[in-house]
Order: C-alpha cells, then structure tokens, then sequence
C-alpha cells in the first residue's frame, strides 16, 4: 500500500500494552470512525485478567472495551491521541 493512502493503523498490543504489530488501515476500512480516537477491535478477557497490574482495556457495555489509562498513555505517545 503506498504510504499516501494510509489513513490509520490497526495495533496490536502486548498484555503490557506495548505494540507489536502494525497494519495499515485505509480510509474505507476507518469509515464511520471520529478522526483522533481509538477503537479497541478485540480483547483477550483471561489474559487482562492475568496482569492486572496494567490497565490496557476495560470491559465495558455489551462486550466492547475502552482503552485502560496505560494503553491511553501509549496512544499519546505514539499518535498524539488525548
């Protein structure tokens, strides 16, 4: 994909909400999405259960999540994101 038509990325984390995986998202794929926010497609419930000493995702209603203040913090770091 040439670099001018990304238009966000899908990250993967770590249970310590360091990132390990990079996707190009395009405009289409981030259709509907407010510029500037993230979005936590998927969780794994056990292992956020395993290391709660990190607040990477939050359940929250109906089985979706929030970012967790460490992974909101990395998402300043990386992407400005507040």
């Amino acid at each position: 994909m040439p670099l001018g038509l990304v238009a966000g990325w899908e990250v993967e984390c770590n249970a310590t909400g360091l990132p390990f995986a990079w996707t190009p998202l395009t405009v289409g794929e981030l259709a509907g999405q407010r510029e500037g926010t993230a979005r936590i497609v998927s969780a794994d419930a056990a292992l956020l259960r395993a290391t709660r000493c990190k607040s990477v995702a939050k359940p929250g209603r109906g089985g979706d999540y929030t970012p967790g203040s460490d992974l909101t913090t990395m998402l300043q770091q990386v992407f400005g994101i507040r």
